[in-house]
């Protein structure tokens, strides 16, 4: 599943279109040719928007339990959000005492979704403190005069 495939082509021609063209004409002057603007100019320059791409597509991923509910040969190898997406749908009653169901009744859907979703984000957590310096200011701020 590719997700957000246009919207990401979009991102990334719009970021390209708003790279100053004064840049590409200066580095042209100095006697780059196509692949050094490329490789030294505008590559460097977007990586803003490749981190930002980067982290669209993960959590995509990251929070996608469907497919691994339809591609799982049974529950020993979930991922974890499709385990935890079962276990809030089928909660096991059976196993438990009068004191754990009367317990379970008192705890809302509310409560379960709030612990689901934060079990379920710690590795986004992790992950987002070394993309961030890439979303705080682009590149190239500053590299053009005017």
């Amino acid at each position: 599943v590719a997700y957000g495939t246009t919207f990401n082509l979009l991102m990334l021609k719009n970021y390209f279109d708003g790279i100053p063209n004064e840049l590409l004409e200066a580095a042209e002057i100095d006697g780059a040719g196509v692949w050094t603007v490329l490789f030294r100019i505008v590559v460097p320059c977007a990586i803003p928007i490749f981190a930002t791409l980067i982290l669209f597509t993960s959590v995509g991923y990251w929070n996608e339990y469907f497919q691994g509910l339809v591609l799982s040969s049974g529950e020993q190898h979930y991922p974890l959000q499709t385990y935890i997406k079962q276990m809030v749908v089928n909660i096991q009653t059976t196993n438990l005492s009068m004191d754990q169901i009367e317990k379970m009744d008192k705890l809302s859907n509310q409560s379960l979704d709030a612990a689901k979703v934060f079990i379920a984000m710690i590795p986004m957590l992790v992950v987002y403190p070394f993309l961030q310096k890439y979303f705080v200011k682009g590149v190239n701020v500053g590299a053009v005069k005017g």
